[in-house]
This record gives structure tokens, C-alpha cells and sequence, in this order.
């Protein structure tokens, strides 16, 4: 079901380390992103513990996130690790959405 404009509609991202190692400590960057107008809105950064290898986290969760125009849009999320980080090419996550 797709969320209508203005209307509130629940958001949960959750981050799991795929990885054999434990992850160190991490930030979560989430943004919406307007296909149709090439706007990006930024939505939260969250400081977030390390995890345990096989380990998921809900670094993210909220029933009252809203977009006020109908259109397609993207949810984007980021991860940016306080250190070094042996595969980056898993940290960035984007899945469409429409608004009615």
C-alpha cells in the first residue's frame, strides 16, 4: 500500500553485519530522495554501536515520517563507519516508494 501525501507512514531500517567479523561502530544517514524534482531530503543521521558478525540492528524506526507531494521518491540510507571498512560496496541501500 502506498503511503499518501501528507499522511504519515512508518520507516524502519534495519542494518545487519553480513560480514565474519565484528563491525565497529557505524553513523546511519537516511534521506528521502524526490526522483521527479532531483531534491534530496535529509531524514536523520544516527550514531550506532558496533555489531556482532550475523548481528542486525533496527537503527531506525518511525511511525510519523511523512512527504507532503505525491510523485516517486527514493528512501536512501548510508552507512559510514568510524574506521576503516573492508567492503564499502554494501554500505548504501536505496528503495523506491510512491506517494499518492
Amino acid at each position: 500500500e502506498s503511503p499518501q501525501a501528507g499522511e504519515a507512514f512508518a520507516l524502519d531500517i534495519v542494518v545487519e553485519n553480513v560480514g565474519g567479523a565484528r563491525a565497529g561502530d557505524y553513523a546511519v544517514h537516511i534521506d528521502f530522495i524526490d526522483t521527479g524534482r532531483s531534491e534530496t531530503l535529509p531524514v536523520a543521521v544516527i550514531e550506532r554501536n558496533g555489531l556482532d558478525a550475523g548481528a542486525e540492528d533496527i537503527a531506525f524506526s518511525s511511525d510519523i515520517r511523512r512527504v507532503e507531494n505525491s510523485g516517486s521518491f527514493q528512501v536512501q540510507v548510508v552507512i559510514v563507519p568510524a574506521g576503516e571498512d573492508a567492503s564499502p560496496q554494501n554500505n548504501t541501500q536505496r528503495k523506491a516508494f510512491i506517494v499518492q
